[in-house]
């Protein structure tokens, strides 16, 4: 082989792949004896390094993300246990051209933080609104016609951003027809399966084809007992009381649990320097309990993987702790983390919606407004609600609706200064194929099959969520709470919530109700300073439609329709 190659050329803001061989003395630990990176030189002379990976027997690669058109040169390095060693090639070129397309991961760059700042940019700072989706098994067990399809709905529907797990977890153990992911020996990291992450690099490829940037989840988290949905009677309406059912082991799944600090770095920080060139967010933690002394386990991780010294122009980094958990003040001084992430719940009581309309996110997230905040798992449609309380009114209970996923997303951008939130459909999640409960989630109820419940109507309302969001400055909006006067959802009546946000310069106000019961608004508070007529429109959340314009009043009412009829109303200064 020789000493010098020139690699397939690329566009601006695609990636550069840079394939290596090394040969290295039998018996060597490829995650932890071969350390390398790659040296680049922009046409401008900018220079910036990319780590190696291992990618199977002797060969190691680089991923680089080119962000100046014209030709770029390289050179590799590498050692073996502090010892440089010889890499083929060791020098080269590629050639960048300028991007003409309008994928918009292209067209503006990678999903970036701005440090200081509550939402997340494009790297040529236009804003990023994340609409998200939870695909958490799909990449792993989809064929590739499947997972294309999945992405080509989704893209139709207005998302932009997919979130996935990365290995195996407490939904899939084995990590799926590809697995396993991980070598190990009891709860150590022995290895990893190349050819199994190369199934992902395939799927996060179709993801940002279709202009949808890539969620990875680098470590699940969560600390459980399995139970296995075939120790459970099956029963469609999903009633089980879980101290009926018997006793199971504990079985760790989620590396984010077992692995130790040492290896959960080694895992992580391999995930990393193969997907850091994609455009893509990285979730460190998922879904566990990050709350107090917990923490710090986590902040440990966290500054091994990604460092002190800030973002540096990496792709953003977010924490995800589980359900109705808010780990604001843990993570506020952290300086990888990026992204505050909360899960609103799957709750479905008065308690869970409460949490996320009236609970210490609205009180607290001014100590995160340096990180955007986003609502990483809002309930799922078509889900149980697993823990219906004493008052929920008729029609709130059993399973949860299109209706339930857009008061949760809807709120989740008007509670604190907005970045994105994420939908999620029973059936599509665990991606299954309908008839049974998903694994080591036997509460959550039997799901349809992840094409069907592609389709649900939440989904397809999600186009309409980004329409209206699009309308506004939504970017600049900041809770603004104390403009609605009278509190229909107060007493429990939780269906009626109202919640409001205005942007910061007074010129926009969006205040969202729950249902079609009416409230008093403040309208000197509105008003501010600015002496022009208020004027209103309300943007129809289930059919994107829009009124004409019409003369606020103190007095208002969403227009007439079913009682349980959620409405946008989007007011502006003339």
């Amino acid at each position: 082989m020789s000493d010098t190659a020139t690699l397939t050329p690329v566009h601006v803001w695609g990636r550069a792949t840079f394939t290596g061989h090394v040969d290295v003395p039998q018996g060597s630990d490829p995650l932890r004896d071969i350390v390398g990176q790659v040296l680049w030189t922009s046409p401008s002379g900018a220079t910036s390094s990319t780590p190696l990976f291992w990618d199977g027997g002797s060969s190691w690669k680089s991923r680089a993300v080119l962000t100046e058109p014209g030709r770029w040169s390289f050179e590799a390095l590498a050692t073996h246990s502090g010892n440089p060693v010889s890499i083929t090639p060791a020098v080269g070129d590629v050639e960048c051209a300028p991007y003409e397309g309008s994928n918009p991961l292209y067209k503006h760059g990678h999903p970036r933080h701005r440090p200081g700042t509550s939402h997340l940019e494009y790297a040529d700072g236009t804003p990023f609104l994340w609409i998200g989706d939870t695909a958490w098994n799909g990449p792993m067990v989809a064929t590739d016609e499947d997972w294309d399809h999945y992405v080509a709905t989704r893209q139709s529907q207005g998302v932009t951003v997919s979130q996935f797990v990365t290995s195996s977890w407490r939904a899939l153990p084995d990590a799926g027809p590809h697995g396993p992911a991980l070598v190990l020996d009891g709860n150590s990291l022995m290895g990893i399966n190349p050819g199994f992450f190369e199934i992902l690099d395939a799927r996060l490829d179709a993801l940002v084809d279709h202009g949808i940037a890539g969620v990875p989840v680098l470590l699940w988290a969560i600390e459980t007992t399995e139970v296995d949905p075939g120790d459970v009677v099956m029963i469609e309406d999903s009633t089980i009381d879980p101290d009926t059912v018997p006793a199971q082991p504990v079985i760790e799944h989620n590396p984010g649990q077992f692995l130790s600090e040492d290896d959960a770095v080694v895992l992580a920080r391999y995930l990393v320097a193969r997907w850091h060139a994609h455009p893509v967010v990285f979730i460190l933690n998922g879904d566990g309990d990050y709350a107090g002394e917990k923490a710090e386990r986590w902040h440990r991780i966290g500054r091994e993987v990604f460092g002190t010294d800030g973002n540096a122009g990496r792709p953003p980094v977010a924490v995800h702790p589980g359900g109705i958990q808010w780990v604001g003040p843990e993570f506020a001084d952290e300086p990888w983390v990026d992204i505050i992430g909360y899960q609103s719940g799957h709750g479905g009581g008065i308690l869970s919606w409460r949490w996320l309309q009236d609970g210490p996110l609205t009180k607290e997230a001014h100590t995160n407004s340096h990180q955007a905040i986003i609502n990483l798992e809002a309930c799922y449609e078509d889900h149980n609600r697993m823990y219906v309380m004493i008052g929920v009114p008729a029609g709130w209970v059993g399973r949860f609706t299109a209706r339930d996923t857009r008061r949760a997303l809807y709120a989740s951008f008007l509670v604190s200064a907005p970045a994105g939130a994420t939908y999620g459909a029973h059936g599509v999640w665990a991606w299954d194929e309908g008839g049974k409960r998903p694994k080591g989630h036997y509460t959550t109820g039997v799901a349809k099959s992840w094409r069907e419940a592609l389709q649900f109507p939440g989904a397809e309302g999600l186009q309409h969520l980004r329409t209206h969001l699009q309308s506004m400055p939504w970017w600049d909006l900041r809770p603004a709470q104390s403009l609605v006067l009278t509190q229909p959802g107060d007493n429990g009546r939780f269906t009626s919530w109202v919640t409001a946000a205005q942007d910061v310069s007074g010129s926009v106000t969006a205040v969202y109700f729950g249902s079609s019961e009416g409230t008093t608004l403040d309208l000197e508070g509105i008003r501010g300073t600015h002496t022009g007529a208020l004027v209103g429109e309300w943007r129809n959340p289930r059919d994107g439609s829009v009124s004409d314009p019409f003369e606020i009043s103190e007095e208002i009412t969403p227009p007439e329709g079913e009682a349980l009829d959620d409405w946008l109303l989007v007011i502006r200064q003339s």
